[in-house]
């Protein structure tokens, strides 16, 4: 048996947990909300967790082709970015796979004796990480421009008002046009 069928019988289980190790990021009072509220336009954040994890695992326990994992994980970590996370927590949640597949498939590893797949597992996960971390730092550079742009953008308009002639309280700019 490959460690890869082991995993796949476990899978729905695998997910769970996985899920439930990334919502534990997240205030106790949002968990129930993301995990309750399955609509995703109700509950996007949630949504999108579930589904994407989902792909992602499929990606590991197969070919592991970044291109089919580039779009769910880059809409979970686009979430996680602008939230209140640090780079580590955001994309911590990646690295709890590993303990989840342990806990939830550790027995059945060492009864057939996949450990050295495991490893390969491991390292796949640790990549994965290093994706979502690029993806983290991509989405943080663009969030930070968007708010110097806005405080560029601001500034311009302060300046613009100061340059203005004062007007009166009436309305009056103060320059008066002569008729001849």
């Amino acid at each position: 048996m490959k460690l890869e069928d082991v995993l796949n019988e476990k899978k729905k289980a695998i997910l769970d947990g996985w899920f439930q190790a990334a919502l534990e990021s997240y205030h106790p009072d949002s968990i129930n909300f993301f995990k309750n509220k399955k609509d995703q336009f109700q509950n996007p954040v949630g949504h999108t967790l579930s589904e994407g994890m989902g792909v992602i695992l499929d990606e590991i326990l197969g070919e592991f082709r970044r291109e089919q994992m580039a779009d769910p994980l880059d809409r979970i970590i686009k979430i996680r970015s602008v939230q209140d996370f640090s780079a580590a927590d955001a994309v911590s949640f990646m690295f709890q796979l590993k303990d989840v597949v342990r806990n939830i498939a550790g027995e059945a590893i060492s009864q057939h004796h996949l450990e050295e797949s495991l490893y390969k597992f491991d390292a796949r996960v640790d990549r994965l990480v290093l994706y979502a971390f690029e993806n983290y730092t991509r989405c943080r550079e663009k969030l930070y421009q968007i708010r110097i742009d806005q405080v560029k953008a601001g500034g311009f308009r302060i300046l613009d008002r100061l340059n203005r002639k004062p007007e009166s309280a009436d309305g009056d700019s103060g320059e008066k046009i002569e008729n001849n």
